[in-house]
């Protein structure tokens, strides 16, 4: 069921979201294009915010700790500031073409509204699973072995995000060269810099955190219930 929800979400959110790219697209098209080309990069995120918030609203309870509250609130707050700035984006760009007054207001009272349904609708769809059984059963798998591909995971996932930024970067410095889309270049490479500075350090901490884990608990585990064990 949840498999299928998710399936759900994912259509839908596409569906809005090429929804909102040709609103921008056919309706502001008459804006200056530093602006259309900002609004076209944070107008996706008015969709995306809420469906992000909705999935982990829909994994876990948030208030089953204040760890989980605080985590969540986090998200909460950046989805919120994100959107904030698109929907500014949204209004200077609906001045500058010139276009409908309706443009601006569906598109941010819209993105309000998704956002203020996101965690309900998480929430309801959580409480309508089914819950895990006391007895898993053998076809589940140990849980010692996520801590163990964890680090992998994450080193692939920093090695793809250095890539994807490299070739954004090459893309921006040649809009900086040609001189095309003013300070548009330059602010996305500043951007740039700002969320490497914050991730790679982040990331770098958390594959050290797991190799620890697994070192400290899953190899120690294997240590202690080897034929040695019972000689102790």
């Amino acid at each position: 069921m949840r498999v299928l929800i998710y399936l759900l979400m994912i259509l839908t959110a596409t569906a809005l979201s090429l929804g909102v790219g040709l609103v921008v697209g056919f309706e502001l098209q008459d804006a200056s294009r530093w602006l259309l080309v900002a609004t076209a990069a944070t107008t996706p995120f008015i969709v995306l915010g809420p469906a992000v918030i909705g999935a982990f609203a829909g994994y876990w309870d948030h208030r089953s700790s204040p760890e989980s509250r605080r985590y969540l609130g986090w998200w909460f707050a950046a989805v919120i500031a994100v959107e904030v700035v698109a929907a500014v984006f949204i209004v200077l760009a609906t001045l500058s073409a010139r276009a409908p007054l309706w443009v601006p207001v569906v598109l941010v009272l819209g993105a309000a509204v998704l956002l203020a349904v996101a965690r309900p609708l998480g929430a309801l769809f959580r409480r309508t699973e089914r819950p895990i059984p006391e007895d898993l059963g053998p076809s589940v798998p140990d849980g010692s072995v996520v801590p163990q591909i964890l680090p992998l995971v994450l080193q692939f996932q920093l090695g793809f995000t250095g890539l994807l930024y490299v070739a954004i970067v090459f893309q921006c410095l040649s809009y900086v060269v040609r001189g095309d889309l003013g300070l548009l270049p330059e602010v996305f490479l500043a951007a740039i810099v700002v969320v490497l500075a914050l991730v790679f350090p982040l990331t770098l901490r958390r594959i050290r955190r797991a190799r620890r884990y697994v070192d400290q608990h899953v190899h120690a585990g294997d240590r202690g219930s080897g034929p040695d064990a019972s000689a102790v």
